[in-house]
């Protein structure tokens, strides 16, 4: 069977997690870079990635390899010789993506607009029609990538972002986008197996995700894909899926292995965590309460807890208030009987406020936001309280 040579992206600072996550999967030629990782696979495999992958926003097609570019007419020429009637069916909407590395074409628009002509006039010229352009929903997404003065070929087998699953029937402030909670917990090491609790909650992302993992639930398993829609390989994808599902229904966890809870101080958001809970087919594995984080941190002695807490950016807290609510949560942490501890926050006084020494940093950005991750290990000693550091 053909090898598809694939690039799966993903938020910055995570390429090591979906890496891992590809290769679990069976993946080849597995290879990270900025903003995603290359592969290859045949069909199934890429079908796969787009129902299994927690941390790709995309999965894309490469079509060639990348072709040198220096002017706008050049990326025109190039575009015009790309087979892209093998990739686009005869009444098939498109629209075009450009990204940017360091290119000398540092018009995004311009390029994605001459790149749209020389695909139009392609396939005028082999199929003798013209197709639509759809920015909003096109039934074949065009990617391209300028770097330096090469340009790389893409078609996008997801179709709506992977980071959108379908459970966020309700929204708090400041969400947290799926892809990356799930890189989180990736980052964190959480096997699905140990108690884990979120005293902040919010819309409950995290936990959702988390029960997902431990009931071996694809994110993907009540989505389409653009797969699906294409020419060649649309027939054969949605056999293929129709097959995957049926196979991971049989085979559901009657419950997770680990608990996994969860609470905000705000009924509206553990109201809302609910209802997402619910729409992802978890609701019954998630325990939300309404408490507050700094008064109160239930999880089970040994387990983890994991926090994405306010950063004062969008919700409007001023620096005081929140250097109160890091000491105070870190305060609370240090007696909760947990082994570890992960918090991502962008607020610069976090790690000084919480009190505790990091044992792990890793840069990550939610949305354009810089961020860090901070894992911190808590000397669980297995009799319900911190074990006691030598003073020798």
């Amino acid at each position: 069977m053909a090898l598809l040579s694939c690039f799966a992206t993903t938020p910055r600072g995570i390429e090591g997690v979906l890496s891992s996550e590809l290769r679990h999967l069976g993946m080849g030629a597995v290879k990270a870079s900025r903003g995603g990782v290359f592969f290859r696979g045949t069909l199934p495999d890429v079908v796969r990635a787009n129902l299994w992958l927690r941390t790709a926003n995309r999965v894309l097609m490469v079509l060639e390899d990348s072709v040198e570019v220096r002017t706008y007419e050049d990326l025109k020429a190039a575009a015009f010789e790309v087979r892209w009637e093998e990739h686009v069916g005869m009444d098939q909407s498109i629209a075009v993506l450009v990204e940017r590395g360091r290119s000398p074409l540092r018009n995004s628009k311009y390029a994605a607009q001459v790149i749209k002509d020389g695909v139009v006039d392609r396939l005028r010229a082999r199929t003798g029609r013209r197709p639509d352009v759809d920015l909003v929903q096109p039934d074949v997404r065009i990617h391209v990538y300028l770097e330096g003065d090469r340009a790389r070929w893409s078609v996008d087998l997801s179709g709506e972002a992977l980071f959108k699953r379908g459970y966020r029937v309700r929204q708090t402030p400041a969400p947290l986008r799926e892809t990356l909670a799930a890189g989180i917990l990736g980052l964190a090491g959480w096997n699905g197996r140990t108690p884990l609790f979120d005293p902040m909650c919010g819309s409950g992302t995290l936990l959702i995700e988390a029960a997902m993992m431990a009931l071996d639930l694809p994110p993907g398993l009540r989505r389409r894909f653009a797969i699906e829609r294409h020419p060649h390989y649309g027939e054969e994808a949605g056999r293929l899926l129709g097959r995957f599902r049926a196979e991971i229904l049989e085979g559901m966890r009657d419950g997770p292995p680990a608990v996994v809870a969860g609470a905000d101080v705000s009924w509206e958001a553990v109201g809302a965590a609910r209802r997402n809970a619910e729409a992802a087919g978890v609701g019954r594995w998630i325990d939300f309460r309404c408490a507050d984080a700094t008064e109160s941190c239930p999880v089970a002695p040994g387990g983890t807890v994991i926090a994405n807490p306010p950063y004062g950016r969008r919700l409007g807290r001023d620096g005081g208030a929140l250097w109160t609510l890091y000491r105070a949560f870190g305060e609370r942490v240090r007696r909760s009987g947990a082994a570890h501890a992960w918090v991502l926050c962008a607020h610069p006084t976090f790690e000084t406020a919480f009190g505790l020494p990091a044992t792990h940093r890793y840069r990550l950005y939610n949305g354009a936001l810089e961020t860090w991750l901070y894992g911190y290990a808590l000397e669980w000693s297995g009799r319900g309280r911190r074990r006691r550091r030598s003073r020798r």
